[in-house]
Order: C-alpha cells, then structure tokens, then sequence
C-alpha cells in the first residue's frame, strides 16, 4: 500500500504489518511518535533477522484509518459504523492520542450532524460511553 504523502524511506526503517490480510507499512521514525501503543512496542520489539514484520489479529479494512492517522495525525472514515471500529481498534493498540481524538466534544457535534442527515441512526447509544462525560452529551 502506498504510503500517504509519498514518503519513501529505506526497507529497513519500515515496520510491515498484515492486518487481517491487508498489508500496511509505516516508518519506523512515524511509529516512534505513539511510544504507549502497542503497536510501538510490539514492533521495536523485534529482531532484524525478524523482518520487522507482525500479524495483527485486526481487520485490516478499518486499520486503513489507523494507518492513515499515523502518517498525519488526522481522521478519516466515511460512516457511523467505521467511527466505532477505529475507536475500538484504537483501544485495543492502545494508541492514546486517537483515543483522545475521539474524546473531543466537535468530533461528536460533527458526526452525530452528519449522521442523521443520511438518515443514518448514529447515536450515543451506539458509541462507547468512555469518549466523553455523559453530562456533556
């Protein structure tokens, strides 16, 4: 998969991941940048004979966006249902600044707006209660 942005760097700066049966590859210099997430620690873990290569029990359709977030620190996802998969792929790679993302009160007003002007049910019964304080809903 190419990489957003273009950025090339040498095979032995990229970690390769098969999420699913889809593979990704992120520079190790981007992996860095999130050193509490398991994906971090998992591959910096590895061996050079190990071909810095790891299976991810994950589906590997929604880690496109945790992919994508990794090489620009931004969301991009184009339904309700994808919104809860990154969230609950972002929970389980413990990748804390994602997480926190999906923590912010414009995030939500943005998606709940789009939601239900494609007629879709998006509501806070189907996300998580751990992104904000049921008192701010």
């Amino acid at each position: 998969m190419e990489e957003p942005g273009g950025l090339h760097e040498s095979a032995e700066d990229l970690f390769h991941f098969n999420v699913g049966g889809w593979h990704f590859s992120v520079p190790r210099s981007k992996l860095a940048q999130f050193p509490d997430s398991l994906l971090w620690k998992e591959a910096s873990a590895l061996t050079s004979s190990e071909n810095q290569r790891l299976f991810i029990d994950r589906d590997g359709s929604t880690f496109r966006h945790v992919h994508y977030y990794l090489y620009t620190s931004k969301l991009s996802f184009s339904s309700c249902a994808e919104l809860n998969l990154l969230y609950e792929q972002a929970l389980g790679l413990q990748l804390m600044p994602l997480l926190q993302v999906f923590m912010t009160r414009p995030l939500w007003d943005s998606w709940t707006h789009r939601c239900w002007t494609q007629k879709r049910k998006c509501t806070t019964a189907s996300y998580p209660s751990t992104w904000w304080p049921s008192t701010q809903a």
